[in-house]
């Protein structure tokens, strides 16, 4: 399956090719995480497995493997965190506590947080409540998001554990098999970085997209969910998916399809299992076809994503067909009909983009700002911003939170200072930009986002304009 934008039309392929330039120069430099970052994951994650691994330990590790987007390098510049699955013996003896022989792999979470939750505190300084979580151990450290996440280890080999592992999914009499999901993890990295460069930039590009659509329930494996979504769109589509473009498109498709669809991976199953039937609708996932990880989303899941995913299609087709400019990413949020109706705006899109040069921007800026109201004319600053009739800066961004869980917070302000504009009355032009910056003040990150509002008064009147 694919849909395919390519015109005869020379200025609809001219328009394809700078939109494909633009995706790829965002996927390859823009969305990913800083060098600086990247360092500082790479020191953490060094410094926790020499402690997890410290064979006087009572449980005793046979490998750690850093999982997530990090283990897998589909992460992205929106948040930088760490998730490390720690593969705990299920045949040593404990060094301490006289051995154990017959360890219950599935019923150690507690005995193993207390474990490390005691060598934290003693060895880096945590406090009690520091900890959080019931499947992983959750902290921060060095301002990094952190999840331990334990797994039985049947084998220090990787590929062997794997084998025994599946082995003994396929033995439950229900073929339930999620609970070993973790022990996989070395399996679904391999799956992952196997993929083709071009098939991770799509994955960078829709995790970016996914991010930006504001559902309001917590969805685990969310990120996960729309990766395994796109590299099943790339391996469907008969060109190998390397037009971005084209790629993205189809993702779109497949998400506006998304409830009917089952999405599995038998090639990687058979390796490992044999032939598996797999029965859907649903994803399942790709290292583990007893797991689905859409089993408990509902009619509102579908309906919130197949909606930002017609409107980021309409949005690309009519680009590339000339009747509309396009900003880099859309955040369609789902209070877009709130404020229509509150500003009486015949069109609204909201888009964001990221700017590596905004903090530097943003220094010049700050100390005009202190002196005038946050609404400014677009006058004073078209040498930074050119196709703003008005900026309002918000608060500083905390580069280290998860912008799709907080973003709502930064909005309020939005809010706040479309008020301000409306009742100063802010001369604006009638086809309006209004950016609110989010620097990032982060000593690890140059640059910022840009949240952008392109509005269009309606005809009875906007009391902005």
């Amino acid at each position: 399956m694919s849909w395919n934008v390519t015109d005869t039309n020379s200025q609809r392929a001219h328009r394809q090719n700078t939109l494909k330039a633009r995706l790829n120069g965002a996927t390859q430099q823009k969305f990913i995480p800083p060098p600086e970052a990247l360092r500082r994951v790479r020191e953490v994650t060094h410094k926790l497995i020499v402690l997890l691994q410290n064979p006087e330990n009572k449980f005793k590790v046979d490998r750690c493997a850093p999982g997530g987007s990090y283990g897998k390098r589909t992460d992205t510049c929106l948040k930088v965190d760490l998730d490390i699955v720690v593969f705990i013996s299920t045949k040593a003896k404990t060094k301490r506590q006289g051995g154990y022989d017959d360890l219950d792999d599935m019923q150690l979470r507690n005995d193993v947080f207390d474990e490390w939750r005691s060598l934290l505190q003693a060895q880096l300084g945590f406090k009690p409540e520091d900890f959080s979580g019931v499947v992983a151990l959750s902290f921060q450290m060095d301002g990094i998001d952190i999840d331990l996440v334990p797994a039985p280890s049947f084998d220090q080999d990787p590929t062997e554990n794997a084998t025994k592992v599946y082995n003994k999914m396929t033995s439950f009499t229900d073929k339930t098999g999620s609970a070993y999901s973790a022990a996989l993890t070395e399996v679904a990295i391999q799956f992952v970085k196997q993929q083709p460069p071009h098939t991770n930039d799509l994955c960078r590009l829709t995790k970016f997209w996914q991010n930006g659509v504001q559902y309001a329930e917590r969805v685990d494996g969310r990120s996960f969910l729309f990766e395994c979504l796109s590299i099943y769109t790339v391996r469907e589509m008969p060109n190998g998916g390397k037009n971005i473009v084209e790629a993205f498109c189809s993702f779109l498709e497949n998400v506006i399809k998304f409830q009917k669809l089952t999405v599995a991976f038998p090639e990687v199953y058979e390796k490992y299992i044999g032939e598996v039937d797999v029965r859907g609708p649903g994803l399942f996932l790709p290292f583990n076809p007893f797991e689905s990880l859409t089993k408990d989303l509902g009619s509102s899941f579908y309906g919130c994503f197949a909606r930002a995913a017609r409107m980021t299609l309409d949005r690309i087709t009519k680009y590339i067909c000339g009747a509309q400019s396009l900003v880099l990413m859309d955040l369609l949020m789902p209070w877009k009909e709130e404020i229509q109706s509150f500003y009486r705006f015949a069109t609204f899109n909201i888009i964001m983009g990221w700017d590596k040069s905004l903090k530097s921007r943003f220094d010049t800026l700050l100390p005009i700002l202190r002196k005038n109201n946050p609404a400014l004319s677009s006058r004073k600053f078209k040498s930074f911003f050119k196709q703003c009739a008005a900026i309002l800066v918000l608060k500083e961004l905390d580069f280290d939170a998860n912008i799709s869980t907080n973003l709502n917070g930064y909005l309020e302000e939005v809010f706040d200072a479309l008020n301000i504009i409306r009742n100063d009355n802010v001369a604006v032009h009638d086809k309006m930009d209004l950016t609110f910056i989010l620097p990032c003040r982060h000593p690890d990150v140059q640059g910022g986002f840009l949240i952008s509002f392109q509005v269009t008064p309606s005809n009875n009147g906007c009391s902005i304009i």
